[in-house]
């Protein structure tokens, strides 16, 4: 019986450290793989110059991604990110509920992205 307890727990604690093992390998894998994705996001933004666009230019970028927006789009996406309007303010204003105004926020996030890298993918 001593030896079959004796065993037992050998055999629980050799499980428990192989898990602690797998577990300490994968937090390693995921600390690097974040550690090369935050590395390269970092390597992309120095890439972009100051200078590239002037204030002008910029300007123009923007207000074209805005314009490619529906109405009721662009009037959300510019109380919530130039006016500071809280999503939930939004919609008591304009009698919609706050899943559409977070809704329409994620096609304005989207629309203007994809107009703005239009200009960087030329």
């Amino acid at each position: 019986m001593v030896a079959y307890i004796f065993t037992s727990v050998k055999n629980r604690c050799i499980d428990y450290l192989r898990r602690k093992i797998i577990e300490q390998k994968s937090k390693e894998y995921i600390r690097e793989k974040l550690r090369l994705i935050l590395q390269m996001k970092f390597d992309s933004l120095e890439i972009l110059d100051d200078e590239m666009f002037s204030e002008n230019e910029t300007g123009h970028i923007i207000e074209k991604a805005l314009q490619s927006l529906s109405g009721r789009c662009r009037e959300i996406l510019i109380r919530h990110k130039i006016d500071g309007m809280k999503q939930k303010d939004i919609a008591r204003e304009l009698n919609i509920s706050p899943k559409t105004v977070e809704n329409q926020l994620t096609i304005a996030y989207k629309k203007t992205a994809r107009g703005i890298e239009k200009v960087f993918i030329r």
